[in-house]
């Protein structure tokens, strides 16, 4: 008994190997029976979570208020004409959709049949690909007052008090194909031309069969938009050159040589959009789209579409269309040195704002030295503050701030799929991107306090 380990005798383990049975031999598998006829007792509400992000989703969207969206639609309840899908369905499935990393209308029209999130949010109304799309570029302008609805949530409540603000601008790349120079779009626009006026004598003629015709319609068609985009790409060339002498002359700078301005390009395909250096070092057409942000909370308060491939001169259009649309006296602005324009300082140092944006930077070296060492007799007033204000120990603390602020709301572009838009002009694109403001205020919002 003392050396055993047991308290009882085991007796010894069976270690023969189970023999696999004959092949011939029927096995006992469960196989699918799809023909198999259920019943279920289901409603779309109990096929979804009480916490899922659709209903979040939902409950965010009916706290702001669509008036100004139903007004646009002329199909009344007592007259003619079928009924409209409500816009409500319609911006929570792009929300919902943006949230779970989707910006095709024509993968959401598909989810709409196959997820059951997405079948939720529609409610048994149907919703294809060409309304959504059509939503989304027929009142992107709307899609603003959304982001500033959901601010004023919290502000009316006395949730949030706005005095911080950084703005930053993020580079997205275009849905544009080719670029070509002034030479080559007119080149191409005379050779459209002469194309056109080819298929038309064609089809005065009248010999053709009836599909044929139709099919020398269609091309026709094709033929007059191609002109059309070509003209356009042309003069936002010129308007780009502009642009760009303008900018120069305000920096003294000579304007652009003959050689500079052979350089430009624009796409027939999105002639609004501009050829700029990217995160990456390549160059790519792109959209410069400008973020103003709440330093506190991280909320976005405005968007702004930039044509210029950098951010100088960008600072007081952003800080005026703050103080129009939400009334504040803002405290202090928050930016980096690509923004820095002697103008724009002095035209917020009139209004009592405070900037805060880097001094050592190789651009405004020299300038830190001059004003530290007391030599500023030719500096504005405005540099003067700014310099001293930067050299204190509470601005490097809040400048850096900014950082979370800023890139926040740049993170969420990047880790939703948003890197390239599929939309083409500023105002589609200033609409998605107001789209894709609104989710992300949304979220953060629920993160932060309990509204939804």
């Amino acid at each position: 008994m003392e050396n055993q380990l047991n308290l009882f005798e085991l007796n010894e383990p069976n270690l023969k190997k189970r023999q696999t049975p004959p092949a011939h031999l029927q096995r006992k598998i469960k196989r699918p029976k799809r023909e198999q006829i259920e019943f279920k007792i289901e409603s779309l509400d109990d096929a979804l979570e009480p916490d899922h992000q659709a209903r979040t989703i939902w409950n965010f969207i009916e706290l702001l208020d669509f008036s100004r969206l139903y007004e646009k639609y002329y199909s009344l309840s007592n007259g003619l004409g079928r009924g409209i899908v409500d816009p409500k369905i319609l911006v929570a499935l792009w929300l919902y959709a943006i949230c779970d990393g989707v910006i095709s209308a024509r993968k959401i029209a598909k989810y709409c049949n196959e997820n059951k999130a997405y079948a939720w949010i529609c409610g048994g109304v149907s919703v294809g690909h060409h309304l959504l799309s059509g939503f989304r570029s027929d009142f992107s302008e709307l899609f603003d007052e959304f982001v500033v609805q959901s601010i004023s949530l919290l502000y009316d409540k006395g949730l949030i008090q706005i005095k911080s603000i950084a703005q930053d601008g993020t580079k997205l790349q275009a849905s544009a194909r080719a670029m070509h120079r002034k030479n080559s779009l007119v080149r191409k626009a005379f050779d459209v031309r002469k194309h056109i006026k080819n298929l038309e004598k064609e089809l005065q003629s009248g010999h053709f069969e009836k599909e044929q015709k139709k099919k020398k319609e269609r091309e026709l068609i094709e033929s007059r938009k191609k002109k059309d985009r070509l003209i356009q790409a042309a003069k936002e060339l010129q308007k780009h050159k502009e642009v760009l002498n303008e900018n120069r002359s305000k920096s003294r700078k000579a304007p652009l040589s003959n050689k500079d301005i052979s350089k430009l390009r624009a796409s027939p395909t999105d002639p609004e959009c501009r050829k700029m250096k990217m995160a990456d070092k390549s160059c790519k057409p792109a959209y410069n789209v400008q973020i103003a942000t709440d330093v506190d909370t991280d909320l976005v308060l405005k968007v702004r579409i930039c044509q210029n491939s950098n951010d100088g001169g960008e600072l007081l259009p952003m800080y005026s269309s703050l103080r129009d649309q939400y009334g504040l006296e803002i405290d202090s602005y928050l930016v980096d040195s690509a923004f820095r324009n002697r103008d724009d300082f002095a035209e917020l140092f009139d209004s009592g704002c405070k900037i805060y944006c880097p001094t050592k930077k190789k651009k405004t070296a020299a300038l830190r030295k001059r004003i530290l060492s007391g030599n500023y007799e030719k500096d504005t007033q405005a540099d003067i503050d700014w310099v001293l204000r930067m050299e204190e120990a509470e601005a490097g603390e809040l400048y850096n701030r900014r950082i979370r602020a800023s890139e926040t709301i740049n993170a969420f572009f990047t880790n939703h799929g948003i890197h390239q838009l599929l939309v083409r002009g500023t105002k589609k694109v200033k609409g998605f991107i107001d789209l894709a403001c609104l989710a992300y205020n949304m979220l953060t919002i629920k993160r932060l306090y309990n509204l939804i």
